[in-house]
């Protein structure tokens, strides 16, 4: 993949991080209320960004929600530079559910 997709992902992703947390501390009444929110929401995140849930498997009512999640599109960036049109990429090392092999992008619902 590109050096510069990734570059661009990464600091996008951690400035999207950084006004995240202002902004939670912004409208938070204290610090521990920050504390709480902030991890609790960037939590929920990660698991509706597609790599603990895959995008398939979301339930109907939550999938409104991944398309919220920042963290779905930057890790679907680096996962498209790392793996589309790669050699890596296109080795069949999972199966779907009816056995048939598919790649990773494919597995992840990224394809």
């Amino acid at each position: 993949g590109s050096f510069w997709v990734f570059a661009l992902s990464y600091f996008l992703t951690s400035m999207t991080g950084i006004v995240l947390a202002y902004a939670v501390a912004a409208v938070a009444p204290t610090m521990e209320a920050a504390n709480a929110l902030l991890p609790t929401y960037v939590t929920t995140c990660m698991y509706f960004g597609g790599l603990f849930l895959v995008f398939d498997k979301i339930p109907s009512g939550w999938k409104w929600y991944s398309w919220t999640s920042f963290l779905r599109w930057s890790w679907g960036a680096m996962m498209l530079n790392n793996f589309k049109d790669n050699e890596m990429g296109a080795i069949q090392i999972f199966r779907d559910d009816a056995g048939t092999p598919i790649n990773i992008l494919q597995f992840y619902g990224l394809d």
